[in-house]
């Protein structure tokens, strides 16, 4: 859609709010499928999530059934 205010052509969509939507899912899929995918065993076909790796220590909020 295209409006001319006060002298200014503004180009958008015209209802951005109904296609944010999916491309939010989209790429919070894409985002968390790459996170996994580098903790993936191709071998095992599981994850597997170090100990004394940097990403994993950060993330991880529980081990052995006690909060870390």
């Amino acid at each position: 859609k295209q409006v001319v205010r006060h002298g200014v052509t503004i180009i958008g969509a015209a209802n951005l709010a109904r296609s944010l939507a999916a491309d939010a899912s989209a790429l919070y899929a894409r985002n968390l499928y790459n996170f996994l995918a580098a903790f993936r065993d191709p071998e095992a076909k599981a994850l597997v999530l170090p100990a004394d790796d940097e990403i994993v220590a950060a993330i991880r909020l529980s081990e052995g059934g006690k909060i870390v």
